[in-house]
């Protein structure tokens, strides 16, 4: 977790078979069809929720919609996600930022870079060095 919202996720994917690989951002519970969703940013009123990726693998982004009974107080409700294709056995590493506020829309993403098995997250005066 960073601040104002944003967190940014490292995971290494090691396959041992061919495997399509996915991840989603926080659920907005919906009421009626007054949301907004385009390239990773979910909108409902001032909530939003988003979702960019990191990856030398080519991803795709996508709309989600929550299984029925998984959000009891809204049980229409969805997540922006992302998806790859299929990939071959092998190693991967994804950086996924997601971002989720009520009240503030987002402003200056974080910056994530991978080199190698480093990944480094700079956001603000934060600067984070992970090596996987």
């Amino acid at each position: 977790p960073l601040s104002k919202g944003y967190h940014v996720r490292v995971q290494k994917v090691e396959l041992s078979r061919p495997y399509q690989v996915r991840e989603g951002g926080f659920c907005i519970g919906v009421t009626n069809d007054g949301w907004r969703y385009e390239n990773g940013v979910l909108t409902y009123g001032d909530t939003v929720s988003s979702i960019r990726v990191v990856s030398d693998t080519e991803t795709k982004f996508e709309l989600q919609k929550i299984h029925p009974g998984m959000h009891n107080l809204r049980p229409h409700a969805y997540y922006p996600a992302w998806r790859t294709a299929e990939l071959p056995a092998g190693t991967y590493l994804f950086a996924t930022t997601v971002f989720f506020s009520t009240k503030e829309k987002p402003q200056v993403a974080p910056e994530v870079k991978i080199d190698g098995n480093t990944v480094t997250v700079r956001f603000g005066d934060t600067e984070r060095t992970v090596t996987v």
